[in-house]
């Protein structure tokens, strides 16, 4: 990891040896920050501070000269953003809630140990890394605002992909324009936008914040260079632009793209063609932009290739899939092989191109239709789904159409199965064996108990309910709960350590929990149970 990619770190502590010894003897690396200086005292810190703000202070309380509480007192106003981490031998509980006050991160009490340093500061990491996403998210907001409407260039695309225009009357609208673009020697970019599964709601029910978005990454990308660009159909950016070549542009895209997953929850994708004579003949070239585009689906990790590459990587070979295995597994046997059928379709079209660009969409579409028919034959009263075409073309990275195409098979095979009442009480079994093998994994959810017994979570969800009368999330607590108890009546760990060892990165989240379920805090409960010898 680039020391700039690192969260900056400031330690102070008046003793040189333990100073020196959080300096040099922490993987603060691991960890995610780098130690970028050191200070003796409060006033010394402070001095560095306004010299180089760092992202977070690890410092002691009592120092000479300026001690941890006045320097933080210093630092909350003067500097609100940069977080503290105090470290001290000493317990008094007045210096906690006089830096308290002052909103300190967190303690570490010496002697230290690493455990303590990377719960601590994986925590601090965490917070930080999503404040500087939100800031990201602000800029990019009000980049946008400024911008206006990515549609404003598109009648002028349209134009020019089309050859209807004279250069002299063109030339003067895109001086209007402000663009220096020129008549020889033009690459299309064509670029679309996908919001991906981790989008908020409120991104998806505004596709114009996506063409904006989509616009100003690409814009970022060619910003000194000659072009014009702006929102060209639905979902879709075109840009032409006077470069030095396809490889060029391809970097430019790739590390303009690279922050826009974080900023915005969903990806874009772009195809670069071969370099055009002349605008007039940039129609041609974007079919061979949009063609690119369209492989990005497949290749993993990528987020611009360039038309001219194509020839020399290797092409999709006409896999599809077995239906007569599939529909037999999902709908009368009823197991899991239907996916190991589906995986290897996927597998055999990754890190490949074709010049059918929408192959998957195609063979996918297939499958879906065959699988509703034979549904219809199972289940009475049964209405297809809609839009599973529109859907599943939308959806462009191709590990996310597999997960789309999964779910939806498997609510299907949900649908014929719950005309199956007899396996409902084997399905419990299994969920609760999967909630007692793990528990202490922190992942442990709804969707982790799905994926694991191979059913949707709304119909897992609605079963376990129906057969047990409890939610299965109540379940997962209940038993970490319990283990819990047990470790806080027969060993000595830190409340920290068990919530770990109960499932929760989360200590002060655990204790929460714990208080609301048994009414005493792990704490108190430990010391109950000591004093009436349930130990």
């Amino acid at each position: 990891m680039e020391n700039q990619e690192l969260l900056k770190l400031l330690i102070v502590d008046d003793d040189r040896d333990v100073r020196m010894g959080m300096f040099q003897g922490v993987n603060w690396e691991s960890l995610g920050f780098f130690p970028v200086d050191q200070a003796e005292n409060g006033l010394e810190a402070i001095h560095k501070v306004e010299q180089q703000p760092p992202d977070a202070i690890l410092t002691d309380i009592r120092m000479n000269i300026m001690d941890g509480l006045e320097m933080i007192r210093f630092l909350s106003v003067a500097y609100p953003r940069i977080k503290i981490v105090l470290v001290s031998g000493y317990s008094d509980i007045e210096y906690y809630k006089k830096a308290l006050e002052y909103k300190v991160f967190d303690f570490i009490l010496k002697p230290t140990c690493l455990e303590d340093f990377q719960r601590v500061f994986g925590k601090l990491k965490k917070e930080l890394d999503e404040e500087r996403l939100q800031q990201k998210r602000l800029q990019l907001l009000e980049r946008m605002a400024r911008r206006g409407d990515p549609r404003q260039a598109q009648g002028c695309l349209g134009t020019i992909l089309q050859g209807r225009f004279s250069w002299p009357e063109l030339r003067g609208e895109l001086r209007a324009r402000g663009s220096a673009l020129e008549q020889e020697g033009v690459y299309v970019i064509g670029a679309a936008f996908c919001a991906g599964t981790s989008a908020d709601e409120g991104g998806r029910r505004q596709p114009g914040f996506w063409q904006q978005a989509a616009l100003e990454a690409v814009e970022s990308a060619v910003q000194d260079l000659p072009h014009l660009a702006g929102a060209y159909r639905d979902r879709e950016i075109v840009c032409l632009c006077n470069a030095d070549g396809e490889e060029s542009l391809r970097r430019r895209l790739e590390q303009a793209f690279a922050d826009f997953p974080a900023q915005t929850g969903g990806r874009i994708f772009a195809g670069i063609s071969k370099k055009s004579p002349t605008l007039a003949e940039c129609g041609y070239f974007y079919r061979q932009a949009y063609i690119a585009m369209r492989q990005i689906t497949y290749l993993h990790g990528q987020a611009a290739l360039a038309y001219r590459d194509m020839p020399g990587m290797p092409q999709i070979e006409k896999v599809d899939f077995d239906q007569a295995v599939i529909l037999n597994s999902l709908f009368f046997a009823l197991d899991d092989r239907w996916r190991a059928e589906v995986d290897t379709v996927f597998a055999g079209c990754a890190g490949r191109v074709a010049s059918d660009y929408d192959y998957i969409d195609c063979i996918c579409n297939n499958l879906y239709f065959a699988a509703i028919s034979r549904l219809q034959s199972i289940v009475q009263q049964f209405a297809e789904p809609e839009n599973f075409h529109a859907i599943i073309t939308e959806i462009l990275p191709l590990e996310e159409k597999r997960r789309f195409f999964t779910q939806v098979l498997q609510g299907l095979q949900c649908l014929a199965e719950g005309e199956r009442t007899d396996n409902r009480a084997k399905l419990v079994k299994r969920i609760n064996r999967v909630i007692d093998e793990n528990f202490a994994n922190t992942q442990l959810s709804l969707s982790f108990v799905s994926e694991a017994v191979g059913r949707s979570p709304a119909y897992i969800s609605s079963l376990y309910k129906q057969e047990t009368d409890r939610n299965i999330n109540d379940v997962i607590v209940a038993r970490r709960i319990e283990y819990a108890k047990e470790l806080l009546r027969t060993t000595s760990h830190k409340t920290y350590r068990i919530a770990e060892e109960v499932g929760y990165a989360d200590c002060s989240y655990f204790i929460k929990v714990f208080k609301k379920h048994v009414g005493l805090s792990p704490k108190e409960y430990r010391d109950s149970a000591v004093k009436f010898g349930d130990v």
